[in-house]
């Protein structure tokens, strides 16, 4: 109803891919209650810059139990960039090492890609957040609610034109999501954004040659071509699988 999408909503094939948020992930799982932070988000922005781990992670949880996106003063520093860049940041200095700052991370951006700020996309863009994203799915590719994560943030990063696509493919996203939903192939969440991603970067393929030769040598079409024998025929999996492959045709 607001522009979002939830597993609930059953898309047509031809329609407008909508934005993936963060309501929507830890495998099914509730997401927690959004409480009153402990600190103001200045203050937990200015954390997610230190170099303890402990206190990122701490920060992090605290803005995982906020809503961002509200219009007021939190909302205005989603708006400029600030919060992006600085969860951005800290998976630089602590994704490798740190699952769960990766994983905290990823779901603070898909939640912030949600609100699609400008500010937000610009700040993304210009610290590179494409490659940072996909690089933290590689770190901890056998982190579930990590790469559900992450194959919500490129749904919605594959929406962002041309140049980003081409990261995307350069990056190495493909191959990301193909393993993605290949390791778990009952999984809807992953299955659904996995074929949502590849659809979206398919409505660059007039711009973007290599895109559609890419996904087929990665065995992306073979792949969400299982998603049409898995899932029901009315489910939203089936329907961006259908959505994708008829690119190919």
């Amino acid at each position: 109803e607001d522009g979002e999408e939830t597993d609930d909503v059953t898309p047509l094939a031809t329609a407008v891919p909508v934005l993936e948020t963060s309501e929507e992930v830890e495998g099914g799982e509730e997401v927690a209650e959004k409480k009153a932070p402990a600190k103001p988000l200045s203050a937990l922005l200015y954390d997610l810059g230190s170099n303890d781990h402990v206190v990122v992670l701490e920060a992090m949880t605290i803005m995982g139990s906020m809503d961002l996106n509200e219009s007021n003063k939190k909302g205005k520093v989603v708006a400029k960039g600030t919060a992006p860049m600085s969860v951005l940041q800290a998976l630089k200095n602590h994704g490798k090492d740190h699952e769960e700052i990766s994983s905290k991370g990823l779901g603070l951006l898909l939640s912030l890609t949600a609100s699609n700020e400008k500010g937000c996309k610009s700040a993304i863009k210009e610290l590179d957040g494409t490659k940072i994203i996909i690089q933290n799915m590689k770190y901890h590719k056998e982190s579930m609610n990590l790469q559900v994560h992450g194959l919500g943030l490129l749904c919605n990063l594959s929406t962002w034109g041309k140049k980003e696509v081409t990261k995307m493919l350069d990056s190495g996203a493909v191959d990301i999501i193909v393993a993605d939903m290949v390791r778990w192939p009952k999984l809807a969440y992953v299955q659904r954004r996995g074929c949502k991603t590849f659809g979206n970067m398919m409505a660059e393929k007039k711009k973007i040659i290599t895109v559609k030769t890419t996904i087929r040598n990665k065995k992306g079409l073979s792949t969400m071509g299982r998603c049409l024998d898995s899932f029901p025929a009315d489910s939203s999996t089936f329907a961006e699988a259908r959505r994708a492959m008829e690119c190919f045709i």
